[in-house]
C-alpha cells in the first residue's frame, strides 16, 4: 500500500496593477503564493491572516474564496507528498508593487510578478499559472496535478 502525506494550505492571491505577489524560499528555483500550513483546529482565513502577519508583518483582509489547487510531488526521500491549497483573494492596502516587499522570515523573499512571468518564475503548483493568467473571479477555481485531475 502506497503511503503519502497530505498537507492542507491556505494561499493568498494578492494582486496589484496586474502583478501578483510571490514568495520564494532562498536557494529554491521555484516560487509560490504567500501563506502556509493550516494548524490543527485553525480556520483557513485565520491561517492566512496569521501567516501573512508572520511573513510580512501585515494585517490583511481575507476576501473572496477563489478555489482549490491539488498538487503532488515526490520528496527527497522518494515519498509521495500531496498538498491541497485553498486560495483566497487577499487585500493589503499598504502593499503595492511600487515598493520592495520585506520579509520577516529569513528564509523567504517576496517579489511582484506579472502574469506573463509566472512560467519563468516557476510558480508552483504549476496549475496555478493558468488560473492566475486567466484571473476570473466569476467562476470557482480548481486545478490539479493529481492523476485524473
Amino acid at each position: 500500500m502506497e503511503t503519502h502525506t497530505v498537507h492542507l494550505l491556505a494561499r493568498a492571491v494578492i494582486k496589484h496593477e496586474g502583478h501578483f505577489l510571490l514568495a520564494q524560499a532562498k536557494g529554491a528555483s521555484n516560487t509560490f503564493l504567500p501563506g502556509g500550513h493550516i494548524e490543527p483546529g485553525e480556520g483557513i482565513p485565520h491561517c492566512l491572516k496569521r501567516e501573512l502577519l508572520e511573513e510580512l508583518g501585515l494585517d490583511v483582509t481575507v476576501g473572496q474564496f477563489l478555489g482549490i489547487v491539488e498538487h503532488e510531488w515526490m520528496d527527497g526521500d522518494g515519498r509521495r507528498q500531496v498538498e491541497i491549497s485553498h486560495l483566497f483573494l487577499v487585500s493589503a492596502p499598504n502593499l503595492t508593487r511600487d515598493q520592495p516587499v520585506a520579509s520577516l522570515e529569513s528564509h523567504l523573499t517576496f517579489e511582484w510578478v506579472s502574469s506573463n512571468e509566472l512560467d519563468a518564475k516557476q510558480l508552483e503548483p504549476a496549475p496555478l499559472r493558468r488560473l492566475l493568467r486567466e484571473f476570473n473571479l466569476g467562476v470557482a477555481w480548481y486545478a490539479s496535478s493529481l492523476g485524473g485531475g
